[in-house]
C-alpha cells in the first residue's frame, strides 16, 4: 500500500490494465495503492486553504439567511422547536442546540464550496492536480518535487483561475439569493432557475479547470473554453462525476455532521481532514485526464502526423522539381555541345 513512503519516487506500474478493472476499480485501486500520498495531499489542500475556508465561512454566515430565511439562526431555532426533545437528546450536553446546528451548517457549506474548488487557493490546487495527473498517468512521481515544479510554473495562470471562479461564484450566489427573496412570480422563478442552472454549470466546468492548467499548455481563456466544451461533449459523464463529488463532500459528511452528536462531528472532521478532498480531486483528475487524452492529446498527435506527412510531401515535391530542373539543365548543356561539334 505504501502509506509511509509517500515521499518516494513511484516507478511506472505494471499491473492489471485499466480496461479489465473498469473505471470504478481503477479509481479505487489507485487511491488505495497510493493512500499515503493521497492523505498527505488532502492535508496540504486543507492547510493551504485555511484562508479560503475562513473567508467562505464568514461569507456563508451572511449569505445563508440572505438565500433563505429558514437558514438563519432564528429559522434554525424554529426547526429545533418543531423537532423538540428528539434533537436535544442527541446534542452534546451543555451545548446550545441552535448554535451547534447553525455552526455545523456553516462549516459544512464552507468545506463543500472550497472542496469543489469554487473558492480555493488556485496555485496550490493546480500543483496538486499535477501530482494527481502523474499518479493517474502512472508516471514516476516525486510528491514535493512535482508539486513545487508545478507551483512555480503555473501559479500566475492558476491565480487568474482563482479570481474568475471567485467572481462567478459570488455573482451567481447573490443572484440566486436575490431572486429567491423576491415575491414569487413567473419572472423571478425563471431567473432563479437560470442562475441555479448556471451555478451547476460552473461546478461542472470547474472540475476541468485545474487539471487542464496542470496538464496542457494553454492560455487561461483557452482553458475555460476547453473546459466548457469538454463538459458539453461529456455531459452525462460529467454530471455523474459531479454527483459523486457531492456525495463525497456533501452527503457522507452531512449525515455525520447532522447526526447531532459529538461522535458524528468528530467523524466528519476526520473524514474531511484526511480523505474527502483527495477522494474528490483524484476522481476528477482521473476523469479529466481521460478526456484530455481522448480529445486534446490525440487531436494534437493527429495534427502533428498530418503536418509531418505534408512536410514530407512538400519535400518530395521540391526534390522532384529540383530533379526536373537539373535534367533540363543537363539537356541544355548537351544541346550546346552538339551545336559546337556541328560548327567545328
Amino acid at each position: 500500500m505504501g502509506f509511509f513512503n509517500f515521499m518516494d519516487v513511484d516507478a511506472p506500474q505494471q499491473d492489471i490494465p485499466d480496461k479489465k478493472r473498469g473505471p470504478a476499480g481503477t479509481y479505487l485501486n489507485l487511491y488505495w495503492s497510493k493512500l499515503g500520498k493521497n492523505v498527505f495531499m488532502n492535508l496540504i489542500f486543507l492547510v493551504a486553504n485555511i484562508p479560503a475556508l475562513a473567508a467562505v465561512y464568514i461569507a456563508t454566515v451572511f449569505t445563508l439567511p440572505f438565500i433563505n430565511s429558514k437558514l438563519s439562526p432564528s429559522g434554525i431555532k424554529e426547526l429545533v422547536t418543531l423537532l423538540g426533545a428528539t434533537v436535544a437528546e442527541q446534542t452534546a450536553p451543555g451545548t446550545d442546540v441552535t448554535t451547534q446546528i447553525y455552526v455545523s451548517l456553516v462549516m459544512f457549506v464552507s468545506l463543500f464550496v472550497v472542496g469543489m474548488t469554487l473558492v480555493c487557493v488556485g496555485p496550490i490546487q493546480s500543483a496538486l492536480s499535477y501530482v494527481y495527473r502523474n499518479l493517474v498517468a502512472k508516471k514516476p512521481t516525486m510528491l514535493w518535487s512535482d508539486f513545487l515544479t508545478a507551483l512555480k510554473r503555473d501559479w500566475k495562470q492558476s491565480m487568474g483561475a482563482t479570481f474568475i471562479s471567485l467572481i462567478l461564484t459570488v455573482i451567481l450566489v447573490f443572484n440566486i439569493g436575490f431572486y429567491n427573496t423576491l415575491e414569487k412570480n413567473t419572472f423571478t422563478e425563471i431567473l432563479f432557475s437560470v442562475f441555479s442552472v448556471l451555478f451547476v454549470f460552473l461546478m461542472c466546468v470547474q472540475i476541468y479547470v485545474y487539471p487542464l492548467i496542470a496538464s496542457v499548455n494553454l492560455k487561461l481563456t483557452q482553458v475555460y473554453r476547453n473546459a466548457a466544451l469538454l463538459f458539453i461533449a461529456r455531459f452525462p459523464q460529467t454530471i455523474g462525476v459531479v454527483v459523486i463529488d457531492i456525495v463525497i463532500l456533501g452527503l457522507i459528511p452531512g449525515v455525520m455532521i447532522f447526526s447531532f452528536s459529538s461522535i458524528g462531528l468528530i467523524a466528519a472532521l476526520i473524514f474531511y481532514g484526511f480523505f474527502a478532498f483527495s477522494l474528490v480531486h483524484l476522481l476528477n483528475t482521473l476523469f479529466v485526464w481521460r478526456q484530455i487524452e481522448r480529445f486534446i492529446l490525440s487531436k494534437n498527435e493527429s495534427q502533428s502526423t498530418d503536418d509531418a506527412s505534408d512536410s514530407n510531401t512538400d519535400t518530395n515535391a521540391e526534390t522532384d522539381e529540383s530533379t526536373s530542373v537539373a535534367n533540363e539543365q543537363a539537356m541544355q548543356v548537351e544541346d550546346l555541345e552538339d551545336d559546337a561539334r556541328e560548327e567545328s
